[in-house]
């Protein structure tokens, strides 16, 4: 019997030892020109920080679908960036999406990652969208 435990014991400790590897090496991809404004730069976040967040993403037709639902129509365009969990900068182009009568809005980004289709993501929404009243200090 306490042979068998030895064995078992011997068992578990060699089947629970690591072993030294080669570091898993990540292929190389070339990252999509970033404009000059969108290059990341630690001395404009000095005293901010980042809040974790999710986004939601799909397929054009799903995003279509739910800005449909909410009956929001295309009001601006623009570029922008979302920053991914690695550091860097993902940029691309967002449109802002507003039902003039509800006030709702989206402000939706369209990425193209390399070998996928286009995927488009909501990075905000909200409610009470309109004009910043002349008296307004910020």
């Amino acid at each position: 019997m306490k042979l068998k435990i030895l064995l078992f014991a011997i068992l578990i400790c060699i089947s629970t030892g690591t072993f030294a590897t080669e570091p898993e090496t990540k292929p190389q991809t070339t990252e999509p020109e970033i404009d000059k404004q969108f290059q990341y730069d630690p001395k404009i976040f000095k005293q901010m920080f980042r809040l974790p967040s999710l986004i939601d993403c799909g397929p054009p037709d799903k995003v279509m679908d739910m800005l449909a639902q909410y009956e929001e129509e295309p009001f601006a365009q623009g570029k922008t960036f979302v920053t991914r969990p690695d550091g860097m900068l993902q940029p691309g182009p967002f449109t802002l999406f507003a039902n003039a009568k509800t006030g709702s809005w989206s402000l939706v980004v369209q990425f193209t990652p390399e070998g996928l289709g286009p995927i488009w993501c909501i990075i905000a929404a909200g409610s009470s969208f309109g004009p910043v009243p002349l008296d307004t200090k910020i």
